[in-house]
């Protein structure tokens, strides 16, 4: 990679930010055209794999991320939420990863809630308990009763997971919140 451009090493790191693969379907709104893929087919790190792009191992994916310069990533992660907020259907758990990782609380928060009322409808309540408490942690300058709604939503799903102490501790945090 040490005589890539600087914009085909980004895109490599842009693979490498993304958890799994990076899907064709964000190439465009990412703006790596058809010379880039070119290009980096030629440097033979990337393989094509389910509908996206992924490292061909592991090890080649750690070493690419480790060449992102210090605050780099949220920047990475922004793109790449950016991206995949244009494009349909939409995983709410990969944007909350992305929306976390970028530090967008905002975002974070609104599709951590999305990925746990998902996860709800799946019938996995430890998934959407996961969720319920990303979006209290980014949850920054909520009015209480709003704090307080989203505090009750996870009370019921570490209830749903047997974790009664934690669910009865964060049902009693909400009531200074009504108050």
């Amino acid at each position: 990679t040490v005589d890539l451009e600087p914009t085909d090493l980004e895109v490599l790191q842009l693979v490498a930010t993304a958890p799994d693969r990076l899907e064709d379907r964000l190439l465009p709104a990412l703006g790596v055209d058809l010379p880039t893929l070119r290009r980096l087919d030629a440097v033979g790190l990337l393989e094509r794999e389910r509908g996206g792009l992924r490292f061909r191992h592991e090890l080649a994916r750690h070493a690419l991320e480790s060449t992102v310069p210090p605050g780099g990533a949220p920047h990475l992660h922004a793109r790449l939420l950016k991206a995949l907020e244009t494009v349909e259907p939409q995983e709410a758990s990969v944007l909350t990863h992305h929306a976390v990782a970028a530090h967008d609380n905002l975002a974070a928060v609104r599709y951590a809630q999305e990925a746990a009322r998902e996860a709800v409808i799946a019938g996995s309540h430890a998934e959407a308990a996961a969720f319920l408490e990303t979006a209290v942690e980014y949850l920054e300058g909520a009015v209480p009763s709003v704090r307080a709604r989203l505090l009750l939503q996870l009370s019921f799903e570490l209830y749903m997971t047997s974790r009664l102490a934690e669910a009865i501790d964060t049902a009693r945090s909400t009531f200074v919140l009504w108050r």
